[in-house]
């Protein structure tokens, strides 16, 4: 009986290690081989979804004797008004990280030497036929920014997603690009003179 019990936890310690084999090769080498491909290709900028993807591309940057840069994706925590299984920006969604802890996260990463943190990246979902949320996305990352930059960080660029919808319903209404966009621009004339 001993014997056979302890030959069953050997079966499920070598299985666990094989599962665990299977997921290193099937999620972490295909992600380790995509980095260094786009290393070598010269990319302009890695979007980030956490602190260890971080790691991973400063660590892979260090291999090739390259500084990569990165964009930290954050989530700005906005409610939008879109089909659930695209939405991305609340808390609650798997993307990004909490805005409120980005600025930790730089300052951790600022350590790495082989990135260049010069951007923000944020995406809120697509769809939206009020661009509401997105703006005041666009807000919360504007306000990052400008605190980043008052720690010294080099902030270049900023990757603000977030799709506008199309109506299909008649009871819809298409956003007007050319409002959108306007308000867009007041943001970012704002941001730039302060």
């Amino acid at each position: 009986m001993n014997i056979t019990k302890n030959l069953g936890m050997l079966m499920l310690a070598i299985y666990l290690i094989l599962v665990g084999i299977m997921a290193l090769v099937h999620v972490a080498i295909p992600v380790i081989v995509t980095g260094l491909l786009a290393l070598a290709a010269g990319i302009f900028n890695f979007n980030c979804e956490s602190e260890p993807e971080l790691a991973l591309i400063d660590a892979l940057a260090h291999r090739r004797g390259v500084k990569a840069r990165v964009a930290l994706r954050v989530n700005p925590d906005v409610e939008t008004d879109t089909h659930h299984y695209i939405s991305t920006g609340k808390l609650a969604h798997k993307f990004g990280v909490d805005i409120a802890e980005a600025e930790g996260i730089y300052e951790r990463a600022r350590k790495l030497e082989n990135l260049l943190l010069e951007g923000v990246s944020c995406h809120i979902g697509s769809l939206l036929l009020d661009p509401g949320p997105l703006m005041e996305a666009v807000d919360r990352v504007l306000a990052l920014i400008e605190r980043l930059r008052a720690k010294g960080f080099d902030i270049r660029h900023a990757d603000l997603g977030g799709g506008l919808g199309v109506a299909y319903k008649p009871d819809e209404v298409t956003p007007s690009i050319e409002t959108f966009v306007c308000g867009l621009k007041r943001r970012l004339e704002g941001a730039a003179r302060s």
